[in-house]
């Protein structure tokens, strides 16, 4: 009987562990995505959009819509929409493959590019001292 107690203790605690891991991890993912917030902010783009023009600009050849959702970091149920928005921002181009015209490629334009430039500093800098935090923090545990 001690033996099932010991084991039920230490399942309950396993799942306690689990947790904790788990509750740190969206801390952590939220703690960071606000800090870069306002850079983002600064330059009028969202997080999304940022993945996505982060996804494309890995991609100079371009992407269908498919395969940009399924590299981005959070889900967005409507891509064809967040397309159409950084389109009308003049920050992607979207045009027909020309071996297969049933699929239209999204590509990153000049204007990203540029916009690119101009707000990638700060941004960098911003997840450069979030990591000169952690790295103070565990250093001193």
């Amino acid at each position: 009987m001690a033996d099932e107690t010991k084991s039920a203790v230490k399942a309950r605690r396993t799942g306690v562990l689990e947790e904790q891991v788990f509750i740190n991890l969206m801390l952590t993912s939220d703690l960071l995505a606000r800090r870069l917030e306002p850079v983002l902010k600064a330059a009028e783009i969202s997080p999304t959009q940022y993945n996505v023009l982060r996804i494309l600009r890995g991609a100079p050849e371009g992407l269908a819509c498919g395969e940009i959702a399924s590299r981005m970091i959070t889900r967005d149920p409507d891509i064809t929409r967040l397309l159409d928005r950084l389109e009308k921002r003049g920050l992607v181009s979207r045009c027909r493959d020309n071996e297969d015209r049933r699929m239209v490629l999204t590509r990153i334009t000049e204007a990203d590019r540029s916009c690119w430039r101009n707000w990638m500093v700060p941004y960098s800098t911003r997840i450069t001292c979030c990591w000169a935090i952690s790295d103070r923090r565990s250093s001193a545990t």
